[in-house]
């Protein structure tokens, strides 16, 4: 029963918080602006948040192709690393190919 009582207590103090709320909003001493979805890159804030990098960076900037790799700044060991990984991602590519060839080949 204390319970019970507790919940309609916790009801009543959220229902007058509201009220008072709507209040301030309908009686314009309160202007939350207006509502609209945010734009997908964060804008609208401009620096403060929003896609522009400002304080805090957030939303997602113009996605661009990141620029030629100067083969000249690496050194040897550097290339034939380079060199080994692709080799390494081709193997394990031709691997799933043939897995997925497999696979469609059972049905």
């Amino acid at each position: 029963m204390d319970a019970l009582r507790s919940v309609i207590a916790q009801n009543a103090l959220i229902t007058s918080r509201l009220a008072a709320l709507e209040n301030l909003v309908v009686g314009g001493r309160f202007d939350i602006g207006t509502v609209a979805d945010p734009p997908p890159d964060g804008g609208g804030i401009g620096g403060i948040i929003g896609g522009g990098g400002g304080i805090i960076g957030g939303g997602i900037g113009p996605i661009a192709d990141p620029l030629p790799i100067d083969l000249g700044k690496l050194s040897k060991v550097q290339l034939e690393t380079r060199l080994a990984d692709i080799e390494f991602n081709r193997k394990k590519l031709d691997t799933l190919e043939e897995m997925f060839k497999g696979a469609l080949a059972e049905l």
